[in-house]
Parts: structure tokens; C-alpha cells; sequence
């Protein structure tokens, strides 16, 4: 019965935003205490949101949202299946270990990112942040968005979190999202799980427009980006300046 709900899941919702979607198996996962809603359970909780409807017709799965009419073929969509099953599954298994950051997490995630901060141009800033600092920094972001952890064994792996694009009001609606990883974390699905629950929470919070910066070259991050949808909208070249190199800053775009 779960593949079943997992089909319907992923024809009306996965397929139409491609890999974004996918951040909501994990919500309403939680949300029902159970892994997959049926289709029915879905449609209600997002019955205040912009209608998305799906009808098969002729072997193709056809899309429907907001007048706007896509399809893909039966056949290709049972192609991806198999690799949507098996990165939802493991993405869902790594949610299992992150919760909402604590005050007392500043310490770990001070750890992290000032690894990047003395080691890397990925992080403009170059000089270490203090742990009172951090702390500010949590209590700042963390009273309007999301702010997670992944902690495994009673150690931090990685964390991520969400803060206002820009302070003018207006901005009030974009968000740029930020994900870290201890160096010895990499390349575990920790990201992928991280920014996944950062994006189904901002889906849920008054929020349009998700925003990525990246120091590049980073093949890892804009990997991570696209992955669930962003696409570049800018790159502006030699902004910053470490470790007396240029650095170029790209930014990428997901909007809700």
C-alpha cells in the first residue's frame, strides 16, 4: 500500500516540480505519522494552496496547475521511479536525525564553520566567529526561520538555516538559504537531507522566492542547488577577495 500512496504522491506532486517536491514527503510524513499520506490526505492539507491537478489520459500523465497544462509520458516517468524511491528512502532515513537547532549547538556549529571561515574562500568572512557571536546569530535567525541541525551519535554533522534576503520590507517574501557540513560529513546525503527539510518548512512560512550564493568555483554546492530545482539567475565576477585570490559569487534561484 505505501508504493501505492508513493506512485500517487509522486504523479501529482514529485514529476510537476521535478526534484523541489520532494522536500514534502518528508513534512507530511511527520505531519501524519505515518510515511506517505494517500493522495486524498494530500489534496486536503493543501487545500489552501494554488490547485495542482492530475489526470492520466492516452498512456501520458498530464499536469494541470494554475491553467497551465504539462505532461510526460507513463513511460518515462516509471524510468525515474525507481531512482525517486530510492533517494526519497534515504533522504527520509537521514531526516530521522535533524531537529531544530538548540542555543546550546552554537559551540559545534562554531566548529564548522570556522573551518571554512580559516580554510576556504567559501565564506567571505576571514576572521573566526566567537561563540557569544554564534549565539546572537541563532537567537536573530532562528526567531523568524528555520534553523536545523543533523545530529548523529551526540555529534553535530551539518547544519542549515534561512534568514531575509535583504532588510528592506519589501524583500520580506525572499529568503537566502545557507547549508554547512562538517568537512569529515561530505558527500553522505547529509546536505541533501538538510535542505530538503529547510525547504518544506519555508514552503509552510510566508515565503516566495529561495535564494542560494555560492563562491565558485563550488561544483558540490551548485550541485546541491539544482538538485532541487534552483536555477542561476546571476554571477557576478571577482566581488570578493581571499587569500589574495578574485572570487566570483553565482547566485541561484527557487521560486515557490
Amino acid at each position: 500500500m505505501a508504493d501505492k500512496y508513493l506512485t500517487d504522491y509522486l504523479d501529482r506532486y514529485f514529476v510537476e516540480n521535478h526534484r523541489a517536491t520532494l522536500v514534502e514527503m518528508l513534512e507530511y510524513a511527520d505531519a501524519f505519522g505515518k510515511l506517505i499520506p494517500t493522495l486524498e490526505e494530500v489534496n486536503e492539507a493543501l487545500s489552501q494552496r494554488p490547485s495542482v491537478r492530475i489526470e492520466r489520459c492516452d498512456g501520458r500523465i498530464i499536469f494541470i496547475t494554475k491553467g497551465n497544462e504539462r505532461s510526460i509520458s507513463a513511460e518515462d516517468f516509471e524510468k525515474n521511479y525507481n531512482a525517486y524511491h530510492k533517494e526519497f528512502w534515504e533522504i527520509y532515513r537521514l531526516s530521522q536525525t535533524i531537529r531544530p537547532v538548540r542555543l546550546d549547538d552554537a559551540s559545534s556549529i562554531c566548529e564548522i564553520y570556522n573551518q571554512y571561515v580559516i580554510e576556504t574562500p567559501i565564506t567571505f568572512e576571514e576572521a573566526p566567529v566567537t561563540l557569544d557571536e554564534m549565539q546572537q546569530r541563532i537567537v536573530a535567525a532562528a526567531a523568524t526561520y528555520p534553523w536545523f541541525v543533523c545530529e548523529q551519535d551526540g555529534e553535530l554533522l551539518g547544519y542549515c538555516y534561512a534568514r531575509q534576503w535583504k532588510e528592506r520590507t519589501a524583500y520580506r517574501h525572499s529568503v537566502e538559504v545557507t547549508v554547512y557540513l562538517r568537512t569529515t560529513s561530505l558527500r553522505r546525503g547529509i546536505g541533501s537531507a538538510l535542505l530538503a527539510k529547510l525547504l518544506a518548512k519555508l514552503r509552510f512560512c510566508e515565503v516566495h522566492c529561495v535564494i542560494g550564493g555560492v563562491a565558485l568555483p563550488n561544483q558540490a554546492s551548485v550541485a546541491l542547488l539544482e538538485k532541487f530545482s534552483f536555477r542561476q539567475i546571476g554571477h557576478f565576477r571577482e566581488v570578493g577577495h581571499k587569500f589574495g585570490k578574485w572570487i566570483d559569487v553565482g547566485y541561484w534561484q527557487l521560486v515557490f
